[in-house]
Protein backbone atom coordinates (compact mmCIF):
# COMPACT_ATOMS: atom_id res chain seq x y z
CA UNK A 1 0.00 0.00 0.00
CA UNK A 2 2.83 2.45 0.53
CA UNK A 3 4.65 1.62 -2.57
CA UNK A 4 1.58 2.61 -4.31
CA UNK A 5 0.71 5.90 -2.54
CA UNK A 6 4.50 6.74 -2.60
CA UNK A 7 4.80 6.06 -6.23
CA UNK A 8 1.50 7.99 -7.14
CA UNK A 9 2.52 11.30 -5.63
CA UNK A 10 6.04 10.45 -7.70
CA UNK A 11 3.96 10.27 -10.61
CA UNK A 12 2.00 13.67 -9.48
CA UNK A 13 5.42 15.69 -9.06
CA UNK A 14 6.65 14.85 -12.53
CA UNK A 15 3.32 15.76 -13.37
CA UNK A 16 3.36 19.11 -12.69
CA UNK A 17 7.07 19.31 -13.28
CA UNK A 18 6.36 19.16 -17.25
CA UNK A 19 3.39 21.83 -17.08
CA UNK A 20 5.80 24.56 -17.61
CA UNK A 21 6.12 23.51 -21.42
CA UNK A 22 3.04 21.77 -22.00
CA UNK A 23 0.32 22.50 -23.75
CA UNK A 24 -2.86 22.03 -21.45
CA UNK A 25 -6.34 21.91 -22.11
CA UNK A 26 -9.69 20.63 -20.58
CA UNK A 27 -10.81 16.96 -20.90
CA UNK A 28 -13.69 15.22 -19.14
CA UNK A 29 -14.72 11.12 -19.69
CA UNK A 30 -17.77 9.62 -19.26
CA UNK A 31 -18.28 6.01 -18.73
CA UNK A 32 -20.53 2.92 -18.46
CA UNK A 33 -19.61 -0.83 -17.95
CA UNK A 34 -20.23 -4.04 -16.24
CA UNK A 35 -18.12 -5.25 -13.06
CA UNK A 36 -17.44 -8.82 -11.24
CA UNK A 37 -17.33 -8.50 -7.34
CA UNK A 38 -16.02 -10.37 -4.97
CA UNK A 39 -14.44 -10.01 -1.22
CA UNK A 40 -15.51 -9.98 2.28
CA UNK A 41 -18.25 -7.32 2.51
CA UNK A 42 -20.37 -9.03 -0.66
CA UNK A 43 -20.15 -12.25 1.73
CA UNK A 44 -21.27 -10.34 4.38
CA UNK A 45 -23.88 -8.54 2.87
CA UNK A 46 -25.14 -11.23 0.25
CA UNK A 47 -23.56 -14.45 1.31
CA UNK A 48 -22.12 -14.98 -2.35
CA UNK A 49 -18.85 -13.78 -4.45
CA UNK A 50 -18.59 -13.02 -8.27
CA UNK A 51 -21.61 -11.31 -9.09
CA UNK A 52 -22.27 -8.86 -11.91
CA UNK A 53 -22.94 -5.55 -11.72
CA UNK A 54 -23.33 -2.23 -13.06
CA UNK A 55 -20.62 1.00 -12.77
CA UNK A 56 -20.88 4.48 -14.16
CA UNK A 57 -18.34 7.25 -13.66
CA UNK A 58 -17.34 10.54 -14.78
CA UNK A 59 -13.57 11.97 -14.69
CA UNK A 60 -12.93 15.74 -14.70
CA UNK A 61 -9.13 17.57 -14.94
CA UNK A 62 -6.61 18.45 -17.56
CA UNK A 63 -4.78 17.15 -20.42
CA UNK A 64 -1.47 18.55 -21.54
CA UNK A 65 1.69 17.30 -23.95
CA UNK A 66 5.09 17.70 -23.01
CA UNK A 67 5.51 19.81 -25.85
CA UNK A 68 3.59 21.42 -28.71
CA UNK A 69 4.57 18.66 -31.31
CA UNK A 70 4.29 15.47 -29.76
CA UNK A 71 0.89 13.62 -30.13
CA UNK A 72 1.01 11.70 -26.44
CA UNK A 73 -0.67 13.40 -23.50
CA UNK A 74 -0.97 12.96 -20.09
CA UNK A 75 -4.06 13.60 -17.60
CA UNK A 76 -4.71 14.86 -14.55
CA UNK A 77 -8.16 14.80 -12.74
CA UNK A 78 -10.63 13.42 -10.17
CA UNK A 79 -13.77 10.97 -10.81
CA UNK A 80 -16.73 10.21 -9.10
CA UNK A 81 -18.77 7.14 -9.62
CA UNK A 82 -21.54 5.22 -8.69
CA UNK A 83 -21.29 0.75 -8.39
CA UNK A 84 -24.61 -1.37 -8.22
CA UNK A 85 -24.63 -5.11 -8.15
CA UNK A 86 -28.05 -7.05 -7.35
CA UNK A 87 -28.69 -10.38 -7.01
CA UNK A 88 -32.13 -11.92 -7.47
CA UNK A 89 -33.98 -12.77 -3.95
CA UNK A 90 -35.17 -16.09 -5.67
CA UNK A 91 -32.00 -17.29 -6.22
CA UNK A 92 -31.97 -17.75 -2.91
CA UNK A 93 -34.55 -20.28 -0.40
CA UNK A 94 -35.86 -19.61 2.54
CA UNK A 95 -33.20 -21.95 4.49
CA UNK A 96 -30.19 -20.60 2.68
CA UNK A 97 -30.92 -17.10 3.36
CA UNK A 98 -31.08 -18.29 7.07
CA UNK A 99 -28.60 -20.30 7.16
CA UNK A 100 -25.53 -17.53 5.35
CA UNK A 101 -27.29 -14.67 7.04
CA UNK A 102 -27.89 -13.10 4.03
CA UNK A 103 -29.09 -9.30 4.58
CA UNK A 104 -29.28 -7.82 1.61
CA UNK A 105 -29.29 -8.76 -2.24
CA UNK A 106 -28.28 -5.39 -3.22
CA UNK A 107 -24.88 -3.28 -2.95
CA UNK A 108 -24.22 -0.02 -3.95
CA UNK A 109 -21.00 2.27 -3.49
CA UNK A 110 -19.67 6.09 -4.39
CA UNK A 111 -16.10 5.64 -5.27
CA UNK A 112 -14.54 9.82 -5.39
CA UNK A 113 -10.80 9.42 -6.60
CA UNK A 114 -7.63 10.66 -8.05
CA UNK A 115 -6.82 9.40 -11.30
CA UNK A 116 -3.75 10.18 -13.55
CA UNK A 117 -4.01 8.24 -17.18
CA UNK A 118 -1.45 8.56 -20.28
CA UNK A 119 -2.56 8.71 -23.69
CA UNK A 120 -0.23 7.11 -26.25
CA UNK A 121 -1.12 8.99 -29.25
CA UNK A 122 -4.11 11.26 -29.38
CA UNK A 123 -4.36 11.03 -33.09
CA UNK A 124 -4.84 7.30 -33.80
CA UNK A 125 -5.89 4.52 -32.36
CA UNK A 126 -3.62 3.34 -29.30
CA UNK A 127 -3.11 2.53 -25.63
CA UNK A 128 -4.23 4.36 -22.79
CA UNK A 129 -2.80 3.37 -18.65
CA UNK A 130 -4.80 4.82 -15.73
CA UNK A 131 -3.85 4.77 -12.17
CA UNK A 132 -5.96 5.97 -9.14
CA UNK A 133 -6.86 6.14 -5.69
CA UNK A 134 -9.44 7.88 -3.35
CA UNK A 135 -12.29 6.89 -0.80
CA UNK A 136 -14.73 4.39 -1.20
CA UNK A 137 -18.02 4.65 0.33
CA UNK A 138 -20.67 1.94 1.15
CA UNK A 139 -24.37 2.06 0.83
CA UNK A 140 -27.30 -0.83 1.80
CA UNK A 141 -29.78 -2.21 0.15
CA UNK A 142 -33.52 -3.16 1.46
CA UNK A 143 -33.06 -6.28 4.05
CA UNK A 144 -34.51 -9.74 2.77
CA UNK A 145 -36.33 -9.46 5.98
CA UNK A 146 -36.75 -8.16 9.56
CA UNK A 147 -33.82 -10.74 10.97
CA UNK A 148 -31.96 -9.42 8.81
CA UNK A 149 -32.19 -5.94 9.91
CA UNK A 150 -31.83 -6.24 13.44
CA UNK A 151 -28.80 -8.79 12.10
CA UNK A 152 -27.20 -5.80 10.43
CA UNK A 153 -24.16 -4.04 12.38
CA UNK A 154 -23.80 -1.62 9.76
CA UNK A 155 -20.09 -2.00 9.85
CA UNK A 156 -19.26 -2.67 6.26
CA UNK A 157 -20.84 -0.25 4.78
CA UNK A 158 -18.53 2.61 5.87
CA UNK A 159 -16.27 4.07 3.68
CA UNK A 160 -12.58 3.49 2.94
CA UNK A 161 -9.68 3.51 0.22
CA UNK A 162 -9.59 2.45 -2.62
CA UNK A 163 -6.98 1.88 -5.62
CA UNK A 164 -7.37 0.86 -8.93
CA UNK A 165 -5.58 0.38 -12.50
CA UNK A 166 -6.69 0.58 -15.92
CA UNK A 167 -5.31 -0.36 -19.17
CA UNK A 168 -7.37 0.02 -22.14
CA UNK A 169 -7.42 1.21 -25.83
CA UNK A 170 -8.28 4.83 -27.42
CA UNK A 171 -10.37 5.36 -30.49
CA UNK A 172 -10.18 9.27 -31.86
CA UNK A 173 -12.88 11.41 -33.31
CA UNK A 174 -12.33 13.81 -35.65
CA UNK A 175 -13.66 16.68 -35.64
CA UNK A 176 -14.56 20.11 -38.57
CA UNK A 177 -11.51 21.08 -37.55
CA UNK A 178 -9.74 17.95 -37.87
CA UNK A 179 -8.76 17.80 -34.00
CA UNK A 180 -8.74 14.50 -32.37
CA UNK A 181 -10.05 15.86 -29.02
CA UNK A 182 -13.28 13.37 -28.73
CA UNK A 183 -12.65 9.74 -28.29
CA UNK A 184 -14.18 6.29 -27.48
CA UNK A 185 -12.81 4.20 -25.06
CA UNK A 186 -12.63 0.63 -23.97
CA UNK A 187 -11.15 0.01 -20.69
CA UNK A 188 -10.40 -2.88 -18.90
CA UNK A 189 -9.89 -2.07 -14.67
CA UNK A 190 -9.12 -3.83 -11.78
CA UNK A 191 -9.68 -2.04 -8.09
CA UNK A 192 -8.77 -2.95 -4.76
CA UNK A 193 -11.21 -2.01 -2.17
CA UNK A 194 -11.17 -1.86 1.81
CA UNK A 195 -13.38 -1.70 4.20
CA UNK A 196 -13.43 0.05 7.44
CA UNK A 197 -14.84 -2.21 9.90
CA UNK A 198 -14.61 -2.43 13.89
CA UNK A 199 -15.03 -6.55 13.31
CA UNK A 200 -12.35 -8.70 15.17
CA UNK A 201 -10.79 -9.62 11.64
CA UNK A 202 -9.73 -6.26 10.31
CA UNK A 203 -8.33 -7.44 7.12
CA UNK A 204 -11.28 -6.48 5.11
CA UNK A 205 -10.64 -6.81 1.74
CA UNK A 206 -12.96 -6.89 -1.60
CA UNK A 207 -11.93 -6.83 -5.35
CA UNK A 208 -13.47 -5.36 -8.39
CA UNK A 209 -13.02 -5.74 -12.06
CA UNK A 210 -15.22 -3.97 -14.73
CA UNK A 211 -14.92 -3.17 -18.62
CA UNK A 212 -15.91 -0.19 -19.70
CA UNK A 213 -16.98 2.12 -22.75
CA UNK A 214 -16.54 5.75 -22.68
CA UNK A 215 -16.21 9.06 -24.40
CA UNK A 216 -13.68 11.68 -24.06
CA UNK A 217 -14.03 15.21 -24.65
Amino acid sequence: MKKILTFIVLLTASVFAMTCNAEVKYKGYLNVGGSVTSGDTYQYVMGCDGKIGLTLSTEHGIVFNTDRFRSDGIFFGAGLGFDYVNVALDSFDADEIETKQILSNTVMAVPMYLTIKYIYNAERVSMTYAIRGGYYKWFRGHYVNEEAEEHDYKIPYQGSYMVGLGLGIRFPINDRQGDNKFGINLTFNYDYIGANTKWEDENIANNKISISVGFDF
